[in-house]
């Protein structure tokens, strides 16, 4: 227990640093083990304690579970980002970008909809299928 209050404090003093505040914000939320979610233009993003590659897992396991179909995966800047996108049932597109913020901390951001009508409940639903493979 003592060791995940040092990583936090140790991301958290990082991330202040470098002046990002609403990821020092999410990373204090993930350390005291709340899940904190930030809904910024549509997307409806939460800190994950996993490494990329888990996160991605999950979110495509998370997609399969919902019945949502992948159409395009792609990794981007050396594979610290990853963006998926897909589709529901019902046609309402679904961009997800999985980003990593730390050693062992990544972002993931849900959007679903169409420009200007974003669906946030759509978006909890997918973080909730997320969060039960990633949180523990």
């Amino acid at each position: 227990m003592i060791r995940k209050i040092l990583i936090v404090f140790m991301l958290l003093c990082q991330l202040s640093a470098s002046g990002c505040a609403v990821v020092a914000l999410g990373v204090a939320g993930l350390g005291a083990g709340l899940g904190m979610y930030t809904y910024i233009d549509g997307e409806l993003k939460r800190m994950y304690q996993a490494n990329h590659e888990e996160s991605v897992q999950a979110v495509n396991m998370a997609l399969q579970e919902l019945n949502i179909s992948v159409k395009e995966q792609k990794p981007y800047e050396q594979g610290s980002t990853t963006v998926i996108k897909a589709e529901r049932m019902d046609q309402l597109p679904v961009k997800i970008t999985v980003k990593t913020e730390a050693v062992k901390v990544n972002e993931i951001g849900v959007r679903c909809g169409y420009v200007g009508i974003w669906d946030k409940q759509a978006s909890e639903q997918i973080h909730s299928a997320i969060a039960q493979r990633l949180v523990r």
